[in-house]
Parts: structure tokens; sequence; C-alpha cells
């Protein structure tokens, strides 16, 4: 039979091991990205290091028709390297999320480069900053937290959609 101070001292030990483990590394949600065409979608998440309070690496989850399908791992290091591409498959690229002045501990400026029309291959870019706000980390767009990009489909009559007429922020 257990005491109430071995308990007491178990219970101790396990809230700090918890503790200690949670506050090691933190995910946290970004942004969820979505279109008005398809059902698929993505979860842009950032994990941390809370002890250093760097960011680590980007998680970026896939959903097909609201479904968990795919996580996609991306070290801070390749991101500042190499950016994101979406979608991963495919021959044409309809968004590349780049840093600019990119840090792990400060953030910094994120490029969302997207295809407006494949026929003419004309872009658009937003910028948007990742930075440090009272709840962790977050998107800033015009100044302003958000936690949602739509993309509005450019489409032609005939053709179909040939690109992102637009990225909406909230």
């Amino acid at each position: 039979m257990i005491n109430s101070k071995k308990l007491m001292a178990l219970a101790f030990c396990l809230s700090t091991l918890i503790f200690v483990n949670v506050s090691k590394a933190s995910e946290q949600i970004l942004a969820d990205i979505t279109t008005d065409v398809l059902n698929d979608s993505y979860r842009l998440i950032v994990d941390t290091n809370e002890e250093e309070r760097t960011l680590t690496a980007f998680y970026i989850d896939n959903f097909s028709n609201g479904q968990f399908t795919n996580r996609d791992i991306l070290a801070m290091k390749t991101f500042v390297k190499e950016g994101i591409k979406l979608p991963h498959k495919g021959k044409i690229l309809f968004a590349k999320i780049t840093g600019e002045n990119f840090n792990e501990m400060q953030g910094g400026m994120i490029n969302i480069d997207s295809l407006y029309n494949v026929i003419t291959g004309k872009r658009k870019s937003y910028e948007l900053q990742l930075a440090q706000s009272k709840t962790g980390w977050s998107l800033f767009y015009n100044s302003k937290p958000i936690t949602k990009i739509m993309a509005v489909a450019n489409k032609l009559p005939l053709v179909g959609v040939i690109g992102a007429r637009e990225l909406f922020m909230k």
C-alpha cells in the first residue's frame, strides 16, 4: 500500500517529467490553406524548441476531403535554403513558400509565390511575417495576425482553372 507522502512524491515526479517533455518542443498551427475548387487542404505548423525559443521545423499536414492523409516535415535549415513547394507532387508548381532574412530565433519575412496563370507563366507574390506574438509564433499579413489562407481560382471559360486569382488572408 502506498502512503500519501509516497503518492505525492510519485505525482510530483510524473508532473515534472511531463512538464519537461512538453516544454522542450511545441507544435503551433500557423495557418490552414484551402482553395475554392478542391477539397484538398494543407495545415502549416511550426515546431519550436521551447527552452531556446527557436524554430526547429515546419510541418505540412495534408488533408483530402477533411481527412488527414500525410505529414511532411521540413527542417528549418532546409526551409531557409529551399522553401516549401505546394503541391509536393506533379510538374506544375502552384505555390512556393520561402523565407527572406529569416532567423530561427526571430522569424522573418515569408514570401508566398503563387501561380496566377499557367498559360502565360504569370505569378503573384504575397509577403507575410512570421514572428512571436503573445500566444507564441504567428503569421502576420499587413500587420494583422492570420490563421487562414484561401486561394481563389483563376478560371477561363472552356479551359478551367489556370491558377490562383487571389490569396485571401484571414
